[in-house]
């Protein structure tokens, strides 16, 4: 819920994009250079409009056109980001979907995301990256930070509260 993420961002304990905001920021800009200075960006994946936010900032910064979609698995966040889009002034195209599956009809120049590829297994991770190569322009871009554990230490999301309590016993 958009409290549960509030809460964790207010913490700290979650990771968001902010954390990340220079790399991301210096990233997005050698991007929209090699876009020829607009960017058709894909958020990947998203707990809220963080990534959004960073984009959208950085294309306003310098000047740069921005045509925003927002995927994600979980309503939530596409409802978030789209809201937030409309504050700042940005049509955003959005979808419910499984990122290793979704298409569309034209290719990105970005692809943004955050610490996505840890909630797949493996072999999950190989169809979305394989669906990234697909969606993106020739000479496009993925930017993304995420903390990949070794293979034996990977729980599933879908088995995390399972897995706990037959840790405790």
């Amino acid at each position: 819920s958009p409290r549960v993420v509030a809460y964790r961002a207010a913490r700290g304990l979650a990771a968001e994009p902010a954390r990340h905001a220079d790399f991301y920021r210096t990233a997005l800009a050698e991007a929209a250079v090699g876009a020829g200075g607009s960017i058709r960006l894909l958020v990947a994946g998203c707990a809220d409009w963080g990534m959004l936010e960073l984009a959208a900032g950085l294309c306003r910064a310098r000047g740069v056109p921005l045509e925003a979609t927002v995927v994600d698995r979980c309503a939530t966040p596409v409802l978030l980001s789209a809201w937030f889009g409309s504050e700042i002034g940005i049509a955003v195209r959005t979808a419910v979907a499984d990122l290793a599956d979704y298409v569309d009809r034209q290719p990105f120049d970005v692809i943004c995301t955050h610490s996505i590829l840890g909630y797949a297994p493996l072999a999950g991770r190989r169809r979305l990256v394989a669906n990234w190569h697909a969606l993106l322009r020739p000479g496009g871009r993925v930017i993304t930070v995420s903390r990949l554990a070794p293979l034996a230490d990977v729980v599933p999301v879908q088995d995390e509260g399972q897995a706990r309590v037959q840790a405790a016993g």
